[in-house]
């Protein structure tokens, strides 16, 4: 699966849809069919949380990011037209600090 989370790359639809024939677990295989589906969709899940350390949790579909930095590069790799939807589970920055006490 290290090929699909590249970050230097982007695992299209006609990847995904060959390495769902090569992959040999079938927990990998339902991951890549997730993945395929964001695809056919052509929605991506825009995901962003800014830890209290300052650093950053982000996710652009399936891709683990650490920085803004990262998650433009990745959306630009993207094709043109690509949609990113903030689902409504994720928390805005400000509300995904964690209280002062934890």
């Amino acid at each position: 699966m290290a090929i699909v989370n590249g970050r230097g790359w982007l695992t299209d639809l006609a990847v995904m849809r060959r390495l769902q024939a090569l992959v040999v677990s079938e927990q990998e295989r339902e991951q890549l069919q997730y993945r395929v589906k964001d695809w056919e969709s052509g929605r991506f899940a825009l995901r962003w949380t800014e830890l209290d350390s300052g650093a950053v949790d982000a996710r652009v579909a399936h891709y683990d990011l650490d920085s803004a930095e990262a998650v433009e590069q990745k959306v630009a790799q993207f094709p043109r037209g690509s949609k990113f939807e903030w689902p409504p589970t994720t928390m805005t920055p400000q509300s995904s600090r964690a209280p002062a006490s934890c």
